[in-house]
Parts: C-alpha cells; sequence; structure tokens
C-alpha cells in the first residue's frame, strides 16, 4: 500500500513547477500526539510490504466500521490477511499458499470491492503476479500474469477496484524494466498491457482510478531518475516524465479525487527529502518538498478526507514513523513524527476513515503494526 514532538517551529521548503518558477511554502513542524497503537501480528518475522484500507458497512441497524491489511510473513513466506471490526480486536488470516511450499506475499496490496477483500501480490518461486479474494468466507488465488525464470512478472504491484467490479493492477516487469497494467472485468478474464517500455521504467508503481474508471499511474524512471505518470484515455495510454530535477520519483502513491485531481507523493533519492506532485484536472503540474528534515520521505503513501490531505511515511534518520497533512487548497504543511518506539516505518501505508489509520513494520521486533490517528 503506509511516529513526541521533537521539533517545533517553520521551516522553508522550495516547490518547483514544470515553468520553473521556484515559489516559498511554509512547513510547519507539529508536536506528535500519542494515540492508539497494537501489534496486529507478532508471530515470527511478520509485517513487510502492509497495505491498509478502511471500510464500513450497514446491517439496517448499525454501521460496522472495519480496518484490514494485507502483509508478508518473512518467517513462512506466506502472505497472511488481518481485520478488526469496531474495535473488537485483531484476526488473522492466512489465504491458501501457492503450490503449498511457495514463497509468497512480497508487494502485497489490498483493495476492497464492498466488503470482499482483493489482494495482488508477487510469488517469489515461479515470479509470477498473483491475485487472492474471499467470497463467503473463502479465500480463492489465481495467476494474473505467469512469469517465470525467464520473465519476472509482479515486483512492485498494486490493485484499485471499480464501482463495477472490476479489478486493476499496476506493476513492474522486474527482466525487461517496463510497467504493465493488468485488467479483469467483473466475470470476465484477465488481459495485460505494457504501458510504458521506455527505459527502466516501473519501480514504485501507484494505481487509482478518474471518475470515469479509467486507470492513472505514477511511477519512477531509475535510467533518468525521473517520476513519471501514465493514464489511460479512450483506450490509449500516454505516458510522461513530470518531476526531473535531482534523482526523484522513488516510493510513490497517488490519489486520484472525484473532479480528477491528481495528487503523488514521492522520495528525492538526491535530497532524501518528502515530495508531493499536485495538478488539477484542467491545470499544470506543480512540485512541493513537504519534508526535508533529515532522511525522510520512503514508503510514501497518501490518502484524503473531505477537506484534507494526508501523507504517512518513514524517516531513516530517526527510525520513525511521520506524516504531512495540509488542507486541500491550503499553503502550508504540517509535518511531524507519529510514532517513535523501535525502528518503526518502513512498509507504511495509510487510510483515511473515522481516524487516520496507518500500518508499518517494526524491524526492531519483526511485527505488523497497525495504528490510528485523529484527523
Amino acid at each position: 500500500m503506509k511516529k513526541t514532538g521533537k521539533r517545533k517551529g517553520v521551516k522553508w521548503a522550495l516547490v518547483a513547477t514544470m515553468s520553473s518558477v521556484l515559489l516559498m511554502v511554509v512547513l510547519q513542524i507539529a508536536p506528535m500526539v500519542l494515540a492508539w497503537n497494537t501489534n496486529v501480528d507478532t508471530t515470527g518475522n511478520v509485517g513487510q510490504y502492509t497495505s491498509v484500507v478502511y471500510y464500513s458497512w450497514g446491517d439496517g441497524l448499525v454501521t460496522h466500521k472495519n480496518v484490514a491489511l494485507s502483509y508478508y510473513d518473512v518467517t513462512n513466506g506466506d502472505l497472511k490477511y488481518a481485520w478488526e471490526q469496531d474495535g473488537g480486536g485483531w484476526n488473522v488470516d492466512n489465504p491458501p499458499p501457492d503450490g503449498g511450499a511457495d514463497d509468497c506475499g512480497k508487494y502485497s496490496s489490498l483493495a476492497m470491492d464492498g466488503t470482499t477483500p482483493h489482494i495482488a501480490y508477487f510469488n517469489n518461486s515461479h515470479y509470477d503476479l498473483k491475485h487472492a479474494w474471499m467470497s463467503a468466507g473463502v479465500w480463492y488465488t489465481e495467476t494474473v500474469h505467469a512469469g517465470g525464470t525467464g520473465d519476472k512478472v509482479g515486483w512492485i504491484c498494486d490493485i484499485v477496484c471499480d464501482s463495477s467490479h472490476g479489478i486493476h493492477i499496476s506493476y513492474h516487469d522486474g527482466t525487461y524494466g517496463d510497467l504493465l497494467y493488468a485488467y479483469k472485468a467483473s466475470g470476465g478474464s484477465w488481459t495485460h498491457t505494457t504501458v510504458d517500455s521506455t527505459n527502466w521504467v516501473g519501480n514504485y508503481n501507484s494505481i487509482d482510478l478518474d471518475s470515469s474508471g479509467s486507470p492513472r499511474i505514477s511511477y519512477y524512471d531509475l535510467t533518468n531518475g525521473n517520476l513519471r505518470y501514465a493514464y489511460k484515455s479512450g483506450g490509449s495510454w500516454t505516458s510522461t516524465a513530470l518531476d526531473s530535477i535531482n534523482d526523484v520519483g522513488g516510493y510513490t502513491s497517488i490519489y486520484v479525487d472525484g473532479s480528477n485531481n491528481n495528487y503523488i507523493s514521492y522520495y528525492n533519492f538526491s535530497a532524501h527529502d518528502l515530495k508531493y506532485a499536485y495538478k488539477a484536472s484542467a491545470g499544470s503540474w506543480t512540485y512541493t518538498t513537504i519534508d526535508s528534515a533529515n532522511d525522510v520521505g520512503q514508503y510514501s503513501h497518501i490518502d484524503l478526507s473531505g477537506s484534507k490531505i494526508y501523507i504517512t511515511y518513514y524517516d531513516l534518520t530517526n527510525t520513525n514513523v511521520r506524516w504531512a497533512y495540509k488542507t486541500i487548497g491550503g499553503a502550508s504543511w504540517t509535518a511531524g513524527d507519529l510514532y517513535t518506539t523501535n525502528d518503526v516505518g518502513q512498509y507504511s501505508a495509510c487510510a483515511v476513515g473515522d481516524y487516520l489509520y496507518y500500518s508499518y513494520y517494526d524491524a526492531t521486533g519483526a511485527d505488523c503494526m497497525c495504528n490510528y490517528h485523529s484527523l
């Protein structure tokens, strides 16, 4: 899918735009407000490649609030799934393993179609892109794109479901260095498309859908060190370089709102900063450095509430999980630590519901963790 008040005050950051105009943005450093923290799973070495979603459903009398996670069990080489409802405690499940002894579950990405979980992940034994889903309490798996020793497909994948129960997955071909896309309509079969094969591209990909259900993908161009963006319109794909100042574009996360505005968080490898790209539906791209305190911005993940943008990410210098947020349309970002005990924040992801829920890997305890914070 994604850390006590050490700093207060104001920090200045630069914004680069396509026209190379430099703007000044105030970054306010927020004191940390400690919130609920829980171990989701502590059996073995678990919690890498977390992905988190929040969803609610009603039975006619009560609306239930749910948080669900997918993640990787390093000890057993398994994909795992956990969920909790109405704060009633975590339930941990193992979707059926691929081929029994296969190493599967890396790069897990979770999406909900109503109350049905769908997980995209990588089979590290056969180099396949896989899909797992639950129906009536039973897990099923299938191969989305078969790879093999000569073609490793499915590295770094992301999944989203549309309103017609279609499934969209962006993923990287680790042998040929391409960005790929898979789609399955409700009741249909998987189709695969090469979105971008120029240079070595497709690492750190992230996918979302616009208001018409068409996919938009952010990703990294390793050859040129650029942030790139691809979108589908009228049956055809268009891809373009976005931010190209320094080596940028790692750990991307994209959100597209109902008005087709684009929001992307990503990492600056050169300056070790968290960055943000924004494009209004009919506007031009702008780029902002959000947080430049220490080495920050890996494992970034972005989500929106009705009026605010939220990003969670990893502080490599202090080994903390951090967040940044601002009002949509506002000029100033606020950033601070979310949790600071142990080495926490790798493989972080976030989801906005009644709270900001964020999952991550506790590298000290080798545990899968999930916290929440007031919005």
